[in-house]
């Protein structure tokens, strides 16, 4: 059996096929931390546009709520109802006694907090009318 060896054979060497590896390998890792990151990003985003409509949902709720320029307390039963559909929120409402210059009007402050970190925070004002 003989072999013949060409010297103008057509096709690839060992090192042209490690550059093309190498760099599909470099192009693979760029792109999967891209995915990664983008990744990471939309959870934050859904985390933050939740937090936002809790947050909006709860305002409205201590809204509704009789006045009272002493302060108020909220029943956190009918909060804790409406976070029962997005586990992992919890919600703080401070409604600190109006200042005594002005008995009808109330600053209330909605924090919502996602396994501890803070998500978002609503300020607005309460009035009585």
């Amino acid at each position: 059996m003989k072999i013949k060896i060409l010297n103008g054979q057509k096709g690839f060497g060992l090192i042209e096929v490690l550059v093309a590896l190498a760099i599909l390998g470099v192009t693979a890792v760029g792109y999967m931390s891209a995915l990664a990151t983008s990744t990471k990003t939309a959870i934050k985003t859904d985390r933050m546009d939740t937090g936002r409509a809790i947050s909006q949902t709860v305002m409205e709720y201590v809204k509704k709520q009789a006045f009272s320029s002493a302060g108020s307390y909220y029943d956190s039963t009918d909060i804790d109802d409406m976070l029962s559909e997005y586990p992992g929120y919890t919600v703080d409402i401070d409604a600190p006694p109006a200042p005594e210059r002005d008995t009808y009007i109330q600053k209330i402050t909605v924090t919502v907090y996602y396994d501890g970190q803070t998500v978002t925070t609503l300020e607005d004002c309460k009035a009585k009318r």
